[in-house]
């Protein structure tokens, strides 16, 4: 059954977890489709955060090794907008999620799935390249609510 991504930001607006997962094969259109979604849809107000970019803007990137998924999640925060968005979507941290071993990336879904409204107010949308781990936990059906979704998935927009 395909997903609409406009229905899972309404529903995640006013659930009490609103972290999301979207993953796909590697150059599969997710970033593509991302962007494309945020211009058909002007009336949502989307806040858009690469993370290649803000590595890259870094004078020191050996700082990224010593990232735990704790840390990275701290170190995402500080780039949040502080006006209201509807939601935020954060792309382009595979290299950071691969560097992991199996018990930090179950720590990062873990952590990821688990973000409480209070901390941050709307859907938060984490766009991840296929991973054997998170095809286990849509297998297992290991979320619930369920909020790990795969691209191919989501409607055709």
């Amino acid at each position: 059954m395909p997903y609409a991504l406009s229905d899972l930001i309404k529903k995640f607006s006013h659930e009490r977890y609103v972290g999301i997962i979207i993953f796909g094969a590697a150059d599969g259109g997710k970033t593509t489709y991302m962007q494309k979604f945020t211009r058909l849809h002007p009336d949502l107000k989307i806040y858009y955060l690469d993370v290649q970019e803000k590595v890259a803007a870094q004078s020191d990137t050996s700082f990224i090794l010593q990232l735990t998924p704790r840390k990275f999640l701290d170190w995402i925060f500080q780039f949040l907008p502080s006006q209201p968005v509807d939601a935020c979507i954060i792309d382009h941290f595979d290299f950071m999620f691969n560097l992991w071993d199996t018990v930090k990336k179950e720590d990062f879904l873990n952590r990821f799935t688990r973000i409480e409204r209070v901390i941050f107010p709307k859907p938060f949308i984490a766009i991840l390249q296929s991973d054997p781990i998170l095809e286990n936990v849509i297998e297992k059906n290991i979320t619930n609510p369920r909020s790990i979704y795969r691209f191919e998935d989501l409607e055709e927009i």
